[in-house]
């Protein structure tokens, strides 16, 4: 690993410390984010994207502290997958980010989908043996999130890994 995704996991690490994914200590959903990012080849940036995506939701971290650290794009990144605070219902929470995703992914090359698709199914694969609850409101809120995020006509521009977490998405959710 490079010295800065060495940085970025010891300040997830430390940050989501008091926090918890269901019985796990949080950190055990952000490793889950970051090892479909590494198996599915991504970016040096995404998987400091994939370790930092819910800091600013969840901690006092701001996107400034992230881009001053990590640079623009992993900002970018992060702030593009962060439910804004002033929206209190999922829907429109869900919603805001993703139009935030489809204004962006032409300017940081898919790093937001990608590290939102390794979000999503980290959270299904979990969800899926242990939150059934969880699990069928993934099930119930695909088609809206494939039909908000989803561009069969890009997969001649995007990078490998968006059509296979796509795919990978589908099948864990059959």
């Amino acid at each position: 690993m490079s010295p800065l995704i060495d940085k970025a996991r010891l300040i997830a690490k430390h940050n989501h410390r008091n926090q918890s994914y269901g019985i796990y200590p949080y950190f055990y959903h952000i490793e889950m984010v970051v090892n479909i990012g590494i198996e599915e080849k991504f970016h040096e940036e995404w998987i400091i994207a994939c370790y930092l995506h819910d800091i600013v939701e969840d901690t006092s971290v701001t996107v400034n502290q992230i881009k001053n650290t990590f640079g623009y794009e992993v900002s970018r990144i992060v702030s593009d997958v962060t439910d804004p605070s002033d929206l209190f219902n999922r829907k429109d929470k869900k919603q805001s980010v993703y139009k935030k995703i489809i204004k962006s992914k032409g300017i940081n090359q898919y790093g937001s989908l990608a590290v939102k698709l390794a979000d999503r199914l980290a959270n299904v694969k979990h969800s899926k043996y242990s939150d059934d609850r969880k699990y069928l409101m993934y099930k119930k809120e695909h088609e809206k999130f494939k039909d908000a995020l989803f561009t069969p006509t890009e997969f001649s521009n995007s990078p490998d890994c968006i059509y296979s977490l796509w795919d990978l998405l589908d099948i864990n959710l059959r």
